[in-house]
């Protein structure tokens, strides 16, 4: 969802409309949308991660800050 001045002319942050901010008027209109798509179609709550993390020791650099690398 995009909301703007296709010419980038207005500072959203400096117009107001129907009483919101314009650049916090996209939240608005996200949250009317998402409470009547969450209400039609609901859903479940997302499961618990069964992966572990991977963990590895990285080998200490080889050339000093600001130096390239041979090769």
């Amino acid at each position: 969802m995009w909301i703007g001045n296709v010419q980038g002319e207005v500072s959203l942050r400096r117009s107001t409309i129907g009483g919101v901010q314009g650049d916090q008027l996209r939240n608005r209109v996200w949250k009317t949308y998402m409470t009547a798509a969450n209400a039609k179609y609901g859903g479940e709550a997302f499961p618990a991660s069964v992966a572990q993390p991977v963990r590895v020791t990285a080998p200490a650099p080889t050339t000093s800050p600001g130096t390239r690398p041979e090769g």
